[in-house]
């Protein structure tokens, strides 16, 4: 049965609004503008939004359309050359969504089952970042949303558990990107303290409707936040199949095509 989805803001709509912003900043930076590091910086923000999510949401469905979506843009770096490796990550949300309630399973019996996997995790983020973006450290951060949504039915306490989860999260994350990007130190500090903020911010986060406010505000300013926020598949891969297409068209030198790369 096809779900239908309330005509008030909700938080999803707010969070994944600024997922969707900051990930079309990062990727341009990507294409156009790769000696300008502020654009990469500013999009690290994106990608803990996205992973956080798939473990606080209740399914773990893999729909045709996700599936067609990676294979899509798997096709298109075929075709403009890019590498095959790290594939996408809708490819790495797939597998975290087949994985996640498994390693729960075993994770959530104990505040040190989930430190030992939490830390298990954090080591292997940057060899297996090179074979799917974001590798295990995306599967740390659905654990953070794991916890968050179902801590009442988890056999440990969850106040003493959340805080060194979240930040084994914030400080995988950063030293990971710092490895991968080399940002200079004003580019670290931000992307240091916009993680801590978001960190934060996921921390308090739940689930909710804002009636009163939505009714307040204009469907011109309501309109594109629900747009973003509730149509978020469709425009990761059109966005990218464009970006891919217009850098191939613009720096055919940087994108030969059918020049089949593995890394």
């Amino acid at each position: 049965m096809k779900q239908t989805l309330p005509s008030s803001l909700t938080s999803y709509d707010l969070l994944k609004t600024l997922a969707v912003i900051t990930m079309v900043i990062d990727h341009a930076g990507f294409y156009f503008f790769p000696d300008h590091e502020w654009w990469r910086a500013v999009g690290r923000l994106s990608f803990p939004i996205w992973f956080f999510l798939i473990g606080y949401a209740s399914t773990r469905d893999i729909s045709p359309k996700l599936w067609g979506g990676a294979l899509m843009l798997i096709a298109a770096n075929i075709i403009i050359g890019m590498p095959v490796l790290a594939l996408n990550a809708l490819v790495t949300i797939m597998a975290i969504r087949l994985v996640l309630d498994k390693i729960m399973n075993y994770a959530g019996r104990s505040a040190a089952g989930l430190a030992q996997v939490g830390v298990f995790m954090a080591l292997l983020a940057l060899p297996t970042s090179l074979i799917s973006e974001y590798g295990t450290i995306g599967l740390l951060f659905a654990m953070f949303g794991y916890v968050m949504r179902r801590h009442g039915a988890l056999m440990w306490p969850h106040r003493s558990t959340i805080w060194p989860l979240m930040l084994g999260c914030f400080f995988s994350y950063i030293a990971l990107q710092q490895i991968i990007f080399g940002f200079s130190a004003p580019a670290f500090w931000l992307v240091g303290g916009g993680t801590l903020g978001l960190c934060l911010i996921l921390l308090h986060f739940r689930a909710c409707e804002y009636a009163v406010v939505s009714a307040r505000i204009p469907v011109i300013f309501k309109a594109p936040v629900q747009f973003m926020g509730r149509r978020t598949l469709e425009i990761y891969v059109l966005h990218l199949l464009v970006f891919k297409a217009l850098a191939a068209a613009l720096y055919p030198e940087t994108y030969p095509l059918f020049e089949l790369r593995l890394f």
